[in-house]
C-alpha cells in the first residue's frame, strides 16, 4: 500500500481568534467532506500558528486543529507567513497552503487541490484570473504573475511542492522586510529552475477574490501613503533573495518598464522601500531611461483627466484599481 501524500494547510493568525474560529470550522467541514477516492491517497492536516496572541486557547482549537502554535514573541505577520515553509519541512508535508485566517476560501478548494495534485503531480498550483492552461519551464515571476494576471502575491492563491530547502526558507524569512516572505520563496523557486510545472485553477475556486480587491479601498492618487508603498515596492524587491544579479536585473527591467509612471505616485517619505527600489536600480544601466522618465509626476495628470472612481464596479471577468 502507498503512503499517503501529505497537504499541509498553515494558518498563520494574531488578535482576530473569533475569524480564525470560523474559518477553522469551514475549512474542517471541507476536509470531512473531501471524496473517499482522495482521502484514499491523501492526509491534511491543519496547523494554526499564532504570533503570541495570548486570547487564544490550545483548548478551542482542539478540534479544528491537528497543530496549535501559540510563539513566545510577536515576529510580525511576515515573519509568521514565512514559518509556514519551515512547517512544511519539519512536519514533512508535501504540498503546502498557506492561508489567511481571514479570507473567504472557496467551498470545496481543498478538494480541487487534492485532485490537481492527484492528477498533475505540480511544482505549484495558482488561483488565476488569467490563463487556465498549463504553464511549464517558469523562468520570470514577474512574466508568471502577468500570465496569472497578478494573483501570485495573494498569500492564498498558492500551493508549494515541498521541493525547498532550509536554507531557502531561511533566506525568505531574512527578506521579510519586503513583506511578501511568499514571494521570495517564489522568486528563489524560479531563479533556481524549480518551477517546471505550473498548474492553474480558477482563483475563485480557492478564495473569493473579489472580496479581497473590496477590503483595499479607493481614495485619490495623492492620498497613497506609506501602506500603499509598502505594497508596491515590497513586491519588486522579493528578486533580491536570489543574489542572482542576471535574474534581478530582468525582473527589474520588467517592472519599471510597467511601472515608471508609478513610481512617484506610491512612493512615501516614510518608506524606506522607496528609496531602496531606486538606489538598487542604479546599478544596471539598461534601467537609465526608466530611472529618469519615474521623475516626471505622470500620475498627476492622470488624477485631472481620470480620476478615481469614488466606488468599484465588480463583473465576472475583472476587479481591481487602475491606476
Amino acid at each position: 500500500m502507498n503512503e499517503k501524500r501529505i497537504l499541509g494547510i498553515y494558518m498563520p493568525s494574531y488578535g482576530r481568534r473569533i475569524i480564525a474560529l470560523e474559518s477553522l470550522t469551514r475549512l474542517r467541514h471541507q476536509i470531512q467532506n473531501l471524496d473517499p477516492g482522495l482521502l484514499r491517497e491523501f492526509k491534511v492536516e491543519v496547523f494554526l500558528a499564532v504570533n503570541s496572541d495570548e486570547s487564544y486557547k490550545a483548548v478551542d482549537f482542539v478540534e479544528l486543529a491537528d497543530f496549535f502554535h501559540n510563539r513566545a514573541a510577536n515576529l510580525g505577520g511576515d515573519i509568521n507567513i514565512g514559518l509556514g515553509f519551515s512547517e512544511s519541512i519539519l512536519n514533512k508535508w508535501d504540498y503546502l497552503w498557506i492561508v489567511g485566517d481571514d479570507e473567504p476560501l472557496g467551498e470545496k478548494a481543498v478538494q480541487v487541490i487534492l485532485q490537481e495534485i492527484l492528477e498533475s503531480d505540480p511544482d505549484l498550483i495558482v488561483g488565476s484570473k488569467g490563463t487556465l492552461d498549463l504553464i511549464t519551464d517558469v523562468q520570470s515571476f514577474q512574466e508568471l504573475n502577468g500570465l496569472v494576471s497578478g494573483t501570485l502575491t495573494f498569500i492564498s492563491s498558492c500551493i508549494y511542492k515541498r521541493a525547498y530547502s532550509k536554507e531557502m526558507v531561511e533566506k525568505c524569512l531574512e527578506f521579510a522586510f519586503t513583506s511578501y516572505s511568499h514571494v521570495c520563496m517564489q522568486n528563489l523557486l524560479i531563479e533556481q529552475s524549480m518551477l517546471q510545472k505550473v498548474a492553474v485553477v480558477e482563483m475563485q475556486l480557492l478564495c473569493d477574490y473579489h472580496y479581497k480587491v473590496l477590503q483595499d479601498p479607493l481614495k485619490p492618487r495623492r492620498e497613497y501613503a506609506y501602506r500603499d508603498s509598502r505594497v508596491f515596492f515590497g513586491k519588486i524587491l522579493t528578486p533580491l533573495v536570489t543574489d542572482n544579479q542576471k535574474y534581478i536585473r530582468g525582473e527589474f527591467l520588467k517592472w519599471w518598464k510597467s511601472n515608471w509612471h508609478r513610481f512617484s505616485m506610491y512612493s512615501d517619505v516614510d518608506d524606506f522601500r522607496a528609496d531602496l527600489v531606486f538606489g538598487y536600480s542604479r546599478r544596471f544601466l539598461t534601467l537609465y531611461p526608466w530611472l529618469l522618465l519615474s521623475l516626471f509626476p505622470y500620475w498627476r495628470v492622470k488624477e485631472v483627466i481620470r480620476p478615481v472612481p469614488s466606488s468599484r464596479i465588480m463583473d465576472s471577468g475583472s476587479a481591481g484599481r487602475k491606476s
